[in-house]
């Protein structure tokens, strides 16, 4: 189990991490010249960071309670945090690139 940790905290968290914070400062400094074109663009972008955050933290919570406390199978923790990241990703998918859009 611990190798699987480290595996898994080396691939899906380690890795992730960095792009969410970079997909994240991109949100924060998107061009304003583009921003008054697309201004939905920096609230899909924060949809997607936090969408990677919970899919990582919440293996790395699995890794750090079974370390920590001893505690095995706790694997729901993951899948809470991975429906979340669903439902966030879907969330931004779903947005249009701007906020008044004529049908």
């Amino acid at each position: 189990m611990r190798m699987l940790f480290v595996v898994r905290l080396i691939d899906p968290v380690i890795l992730n991490i960095p792009c969410g914070i970079i997909v994240l400062w991109h949100a924060f400094h998107y061009p304003l010249e583009k921003k008054k074109v697309y201004n939905n663009i920096p609230l899909k972008l924060v949809l997607l960071a936090f969408a990677d955050f919970s899919f990582s933290l919440s293996m790395l919570c699995v890794g750090l309670i079974f370390i920590l406390g001893h505690v095995p199978n706790q694997w729901w923790i993951y899948y809470l945090g991975a429906l979340l990241s669903g439902i966030l990703e879907a969330i931004s998918l779903s947005l249009p690139v701007r906020r008044r859009v004529q049908v």
